[in-house]
């Protein structure tokens, strides 16, 4: 069984860059030869709180190729994480889709590099690469959905580009990836009175919403499929040389703790209140919330950060690697950290040279104006192998 990362695609409209839909060098050839024989299919999504959504398109897509192709099993499986961004897509990718086997990726975080993570040109650039290039190099096929926020909406309407589009449509345009503009294609339909933004349900799409995308989606895939499947993918020389495309998350239990530190699985009583998602009541968690707490970990890579959640007492910690001189590193993420245990990726180190090292990582006295405390909440080490 394998599943298949692939981007979205209108159908109808001129395929090609500067269109809602762009088809590139994107084929479904090998899901529609294993479909026809009657075999299982596994279809991934991956991004943030609008793929979670579990009546959305995470639900839709698969669905569509169940009625395409009634004598096959289609698998689905929902890797949408609220509020995360596309650097915890790389470094979460092996775990929540390559070990489904997919046959099909559908990924998006447009949305969220832009509001959530703020990231800019480079760092969109480096996450989302990560994704696509992890996927292309198992020989998974990957389609891009860009989704819309208001700031992504008015920059289209006002005959710009937002960052986060630009810096995926530039990762999509290097690997062949297929995208679906939907910032694009619901201006257009805006301009001609037939969408507008309340009806479209906003930053997450109502039902209506999601069927406006997915009907691109179902276009693009028709033509997907007649298209031969291609022999595995050579990948190009990378857009950025820094990009998270051998991203793994690392447990923390293979670090060394000093006093002060509880280790183990998430807690909610261990948290100061605040919201808090379930998602991630099974994740494994190291926390710390006295100034002087430390840990050491080894790992081998070229950069290494943390995926954690940052709650309303989150702190600042310092960190070096190999005895190097110290970065001081704030956790908490203004505004949302401010009543939510919001989930996010900091990078500690990176441009390191390949090979194995020590972070060293030391929880600090000071904190952030507007937080309460000065707590680290560690769930998973993030290295770029």
């Amino acid at each position: 069984m394998r599943c298949l990362i692939v981007p979205l695609l209108l159908m109808g409209l001129p395929l090609r860059a500067g269109s809602i839909v762009d088809l590139r060098q994107g084929s479904l050839g090998e899901l529609a030869a294993k479909a026809m024989a009657g075999d299982e299919i596994c279809i991934v999504t991956l991004g943030g709180s609008i793929t979670q959504k579990a009546d959305g398109h995470s639900r839709m897509i698969p669905d569509w190729f169940q009625q395409r192709f009634p004598s096959a099993k289609v698998k689905s499986h929902n890797a949408g994480l609220s509020s995360t961004c596309s650097h915890s897509g790389a470094f979460r990718f092996r775990k929540h889709v390559l070990d489904r086997k997919p046959d099909l990726l559908v990924v998006e975080f447009a949305v969220n590099d832009d509001q959530d993570a703020r990231h800019s040109y480079d760092e969109a650039v480096k996450g989302m690469e990560g994704v696509v290039r992890q996927a292309h190099a198992n020989n998974v096929p990957v389609l891009m959905i860009l989704f819309v926020n208001d700031h992504l909406l008015k920059a289209e309407q006002g005959g710009e580009v937002a960052v986060s589009v630009r810096a995926h449509l530039a990762v999509a345009d290097h690997y062949g990836v297929p995208t679906i503009n939907v910032p694009r294609a619901l201006a257009r339909s805006i301009e001609r009175n037939e969408m507008d933004w309340k009806a479209y349900g906003g930053v997450h799409p109502n039902a209506r919403g999601y069927r406006f995308v997915c009907g691109y989606v179902n276009e693009a895939a028709t033509q997907l499929l007649r298209r031969p499947a291609r022999s595995r993918v050579s990948l190009p020389n990378p857009l950025k040389a820094d990009s998270f495309s051998k991203g793994a998350w690392r447990s923390p239990a293979g670090a060394t703790f000093s006093s002060g530190w509880q280790v183990g699985k998430v807690e909610r009583t261990l948290l100061a209140p605040g919201g808090f998602r379930k998602d991630y009541e099974v994740y494994p968690m190291a926390i710390a919330k006295e100034p002087g707490a430390s840990l050491t970990f080894q790992f081998e890579g070229t950069a290494v950060g943390a995926f954690l959640l940052a709650g309303p007492d989150a702190g600042q910690v310092e960190v070096r690697v190999d005895g190097g001189k110290p970065r001081i590193v704030d956790l908490y993420h203004d505004p949302y950290s401010r009543g939510l245990h919001y989930p996010r990726t900091r990078m500690f180190m990176e441009g390191l040279e390949s090979g194995r090292h020590t972070l060293s990582l030391k929880v600090l006295p000071a904190h952030h104006r507007k937080s309460k405390g000065t707590t680290c909440s560690l769930l998973y080490f993030a290295v770029n192998e």
